[in-house]
């Protein structure tokens, strides 16, 4: 995986749904900035690991090229105080 660094600190970026074919999202989606490759982060998974990081962390991967499934879940903690605006 790829991650931008210190980018969990700005604002929600706006994402679009490309509808990729094979793309493990259900709708493809992506952020719509411009990516310096040069300042991303590679960090190497091993198959069973884990990846946990902030929700706003901009972060990606290339396609899948092992025989077994990629697994994605998305966990996020709301504290009872938070109200729907």
């Amino acid at each position: 995986m790829q991650f931008m660094p210190r980018t969990h600190l700005g604002e929600v970026i706006e994402h679009t749904d490309t509808w990729e074919s094979g793309n493990i999202l259900t709708r493809g989606q992506t952020i719509n900035v411009r990516i310096d490759p040069e300042k991303a982060v590679s960090v190497q998974l091993e198959p069973g690991e884990a990846s946990f990081h902030h929700v706003k962390m901009w972060h990606g991967s290339d396609a899948n090229q092992s025989d077994d499934r990629r697994i994605s879940i998305a966990i996020r903690y709301i504290p009872t105080r938070t109200r729907q605006t």
